[in-house]
């Protein structure tokens, strides 16, 4: 693919609480190789797309103390709020030190209490405001918030693309599974050396 005036990558769960050798959900992300390569291909992409003068758009998901924005949470919300996950102005929530890096050229959109980036957040607007056609994705969890982004930007209308080897899934079982019969149904799929050229 060509990466346009019109492309952003879109960096979906990028924190400590994830990525940090002592992250509390660190241990939810089992296929350990399938994380590195994800880290490793996702700074590469930003590189790149920065390099190309194109937006690179970062999504945190944060929440307050007592977690008051979720009502009977279930699944991966409720465990979050068990371990204490994610809570804002914590080591946690923070972005992971190989992304901070890149500093404030990394657009950082606030707001996210759920699986999907699109939801209670101005990523649209911000978006929008760039004349973005397509969103290029990154990022964890393949299964929950890369797919439910990813889904939600295909129905405003992006058109989509998840990067393969910069997503990663709990297990490398997961990754496989929607990196082939999902992910296709809705978006196109590339490795990173295919976008980057």
């Amino acid at each position: 693919m060509q990466i346009t005036d019109n492309t952003a990558l879109l960096l979906i769960g990028f924190q400590n609480d994830y990525f940090a050798t002592d992250g509390v959900l660190q241990c939810a992300l089992e296929d350990r190789a399938g994380v590195d390569h994800c880290l490793i291909n996702s700074q590469l992409l930003i590189e790149g797309f920065l390099n190309a003068g194109r937006l690179v758009v970062a999504a945190p998901i944060q929440f307050q103390a007592g977690y008051p924005e979720l009502e009977a949470p279930v699944g991966i919300l409720r465990t979050i709020a068990e371990t204490g996950a994610f809570q804002a102005g914590r080591f946690g929530s923070e972005m992971i030190p190989e992304h901070a890096r890149f500093g404030d050229r990394v657009i950082r959109v606030p707001g996210r209490h759920g699986l999907n980036a699109f939801f209670g957040t101005e990523l649209n607007p911000v978006l929008a405001g760039h004349d973005v056609k397509e969103v290029v994705i990154c990022g964890v969890v393949t299964s929950l918030c890369v797919d439910s982004t990813a889904r939600s930007a295909h129905e405003r209308g992006y058109a989509v693309t998840i990067v393969e080897d910069a997503t990663a899934g709990r297990t490398a079982y997961e990754q496989e599974f929607y990196t082939r019969s999902v992910f296709p149904m809705y978006s196109s799929v590339r490795k990173s050396g295919e976008i980057l050229g």
